[in-house]
């Protein structure tokens, strides 16, 4: 036994049962039980929360790309179709343009099926371009740029507007003139200045056509658009002036409220939507906006055709509806 403890424990006045227990356990260490479980969790907790922040952080640093819209920022897509200003939503369709007329068309009546004359008069073989007049404008604060983006269609906008408006763009093809013998050009997408949008005036607007390369071959037109004109043509041959070239059917195809009026009294009025329903059946726009914090933020409009309604409940020329989806 160490002599200092022996000595300590000759001057202990205690029962010798109890100096012997205190010297069997002399010398041993209380093994305190770690608190790694403790330790562990809280390590695990924190693995897990910076790689779930990893995977849900916006992707900022991947290509140089500004991360989504916060909260904070929002912005909502004005149609001026009307008297009063309807904004785009989710639960119904709004009326965000107009039919304008048909760019192209085929002259299926002659016997080549206007195959010759068509490329000698620079038109399209067997095309159908049916064509939107938009009122579609994007609202919000704090925004720097908007882009309007087509799927299944293009956007034409007349070289004099797009010149003072156009600051980016995608797909810059196709010199049109419109129903009005504007010349301009189809974009499949385009940004600009959000203060400097295109808007509905006397200088110009914005028009959406279905992308015609889609129908450029009869044999690939729904049945609906083949039955459609199918009448129109034979309509067409029974008038005063018919004549089988293409510039004839364009100008009676271009003038809308005149073939919608033909459509109503031929009572071909649900032949004609299914038409232009068909043809918009992949047709959507989706429109950006950058704000001035760099986030952005996208909005899908999904379209159809609907029919006009005066002020009389009478029906009008058919209407591009769009729905936020």
């Amino acid at each position: 036994m160490n002599n200092e403890y022996k000595s300590a424990l000759d001057k202990i006045t205690a029962s010798d049962s109890f100096k012997n227990e205190l010297i069997k356990n002399m010398g041993r260490t209380k093994k305190r039980r770690p608190k790694l479980p403790y330790i562990t969790a809280i390590a695990a907790c924190l693995a897990a929360a910076i790689a779930l922040t990893v995977m849900l952080a916006p992707m900022s640093s991947v290509n140089n790309q500004k991360p989504d819209a916060s909260p904070s920022h929002s912005f909502c897509l004005t149609a001026y179709a009307a008297e009063d200003d309807s904004v785009v939503n989710r639960e119904t369709y709004v009326d965000i343009g107009r039919m304008s007329g048909y760019f192209r068309s085929v002259d299926w009546t002659s016997p080549d099926n206007g195959v010759d004359a068509a490329k000698l008069n620079g038109d399209d073989v067997k095309s159908i371009v049916p064509c939107f007049k938009l009122d579609l404008i994007c609202e919000g604060k704090d925004i720097d740029t908007v882009t309007f983006s087509a799927k299944g269609s293009k956007f034409w906008i007349n070289n004099y507007t797009a010149k003072y408006v156009v600051t980016d763009s995608k797909g810059k093809t196709d010199v049109y003139r419109n129903t009005k013998g504007e010349l301009g050009r189809c974009y499949k997408s385009y940004t600009a200045e959000y203060d400097n949008q295109v808007k509905p005036s006397a200088y110009g607007c914005m028009e959406l056509i279905v992308n015609r390369k889609t129908y450029s071959n009869p044999d690939k037109l729904p049945e609906s658009v083949r039955k459609f004109f199918d009448w129109f043509l034979g309509y067409c041959r029974t008038q005063h002036g018919y004549s089988s070239d293409t510039s004839y059917l364009l100008r009676k195809l271009s003038d809308t409220s005149t073939l919608s009026k033909i459509v109503q009294e031929c009572d071909k009025t649900q032949l004609y939507m299914e038409m232009l329903n068909d043809l918009l059946g992949d047709v959507s726009i989706s429109v950006t906006v950058k704000y001035s914090d760099g986030t952005r933020q996208t909005q899908k409009i999904q379209l159809r055709a609907d029919l006009g309604v005066d002020d009389a409940g009478s029906e009008t020329d058919p209407v591009l509806a769009g729905k936020l989806i």
